[in-house]
């Protein structure tokens, strides 16, 4: 009774927002690969929608276009949502999160990083690598895992180093 207690003085709505959105995240990276083997789908056009729609979100305001501190908030809101999707090992959608706030766009904003956000930044550099080597660290790791329910590996990563090899 006390845990619970403690966890409704500190839990927000905000961490509701949060965990709606992971879970969302979780369900679109399940249906992109459920459309995976669909040849009159072009995978790599939706993953590149994705991203784009990610930076329009951070870009916009109740479908309005944002003020910087607005778009301060959208950009902190989804790194927050990119260290959940890490954490429930949903790695599709962290990488797409990863790449949209990564966008050149954002960074003329000049959003100063968090403590939080600049560790994690190295925690998913270690993991994942970077652009420059095409996140192989993250392609080892999913070619070397075992599979279950709750791993998602980035489709991207796997359709990139498969067009590299062709």
């Amino acid at each position: 009774k006390i845990k619970k207690m403690l966890f409704c003085f500190w839990h927000t709505e905000y961490d509701d927002k949060l965990e709606r959105m992971v879970k969302e995240c979780r369900e679109a990276s399940k249906q992109l690969y459920s459309l995976h083997n669909n040849k009159s789908i072009n995978i790599n056009q939706l993953i590149n929608n994705a991203i784009n729609n990610l930076i329009y979100c951070i870009f916009t305001q109740n479908s309005e276009l944002a003020n910087k501190q607005q778009v301060k908030q959208n950009y902190r809101y989804f790194s927050d949502v990119m260290q959940k999707c890490f954490e429930d090992e949903d790695h599709n959608s962290a990488i797409m999160l990863k790449n949209a706030l990564q966008h050149s766009s954002l960074k003329l904003f000049k959003i100063k990083k968090r403590k939080k956000d600049i560790n994690f930044d190295d925690i998913v550099e270690k993991k994942y690598g970077t652009w420059r080597n095409a996140y192989f660290y993250h392609l080892k790791e999913a070619m070397n895992m075992k599979i279950n329910d709750t791993y998602i590996p980035s489709l991207m990563v796997l359709n990139i180093h498969k067009e590299k090899t062709k």
